[in-house]
């Protein structure tokens, strides 16, 4: 089954990091199964907890389509599940595209909630929110709310399971990366966080 890379990200409440090319090596390497921690992709943000997202493809599954699935730190992700899974698993629909506003420094490029056996592609459900303003808190705050919850995204991608959320965006034209566990609400703003990877390329 030949399994092909899209995006995958790893990132805490306030930044983190595109993992593509990690994701891809150990693919690459004949491994479906990846671990997410900071072994595996280095540690973005010291201290706090990292959540994960992949967007994929595998021949035989989802009929082709991009499958999104996402998780959090020390977790393992198998990107081709065992024989007899339910037929809700790895099942991502593909999903409409909503443009970025005038009136919202954000574009979402991809975003994921879900779990590590079936997620919701929410790219155009974010770009929606935050087109709007986001859920803003304080009419005086320059940050963006982000509700990671079933009623936000439209429904439950995994029943009885805790989701996980990621995000790949630009500010600005900024790129930046955020995740979070249901239930969190994220704070976005206007100038992203950035990795301390990416600060000590700098």
């Amino acid at each position: 089954m030949t399994i092909s890379i899209l995006l995958a990200v790893y990132a805490s409440n306030s930044m983190g990091e595109d993992v593509t090319s990690q994701v891809a090596a150990m693919v690459a390497g004949g491994n479906d199964d990846v671990a997410v921690n900071n072994g595996s992709f280095g540690d973005p943000d010291s201290g706090a907890t990292k959540y994960f997202l992949a967007w994929y493809t595998a021949t035989g599954l989802n009929s082709g389509n991009p499958i999104g699935l996402a998780a959090v730190e020390n977790a393992t992700v198998d990107l081709i599940p065992s024989p007899g899974y339910p037929a809700y698993y790895f099942n991502t629909a593909p999903q409409p595209s909503v443009a970025q506003s005038a009136n919202t420094p954000f574009q979402v490029k991809r975003a994921i909630y879900g779990s590590s056996n079936n997620g919701f592609d929410v790219t155009a459900i974010c770009q929606a929110i935050l087109n709007q303003g986001g859920l803003i808190v304080d009419q005086g705050t320059t940050n963006f709310q982000l509700a990671l919850t079933n009623e936000t995204f439209g429904g439950d991608p995994d029943y009885g399971n805790t989701k996980y959320f990621a995000m790949q965006y630009e500010v600005n034209g900024v790129t930046a990366y955020i995740g979070g566990a249901e239930g969190q609400t994220l704070s976005l703003g206007l100038i992203p966080a950035i990795a301390k990877a990416e600060l000590a390329d700098a």
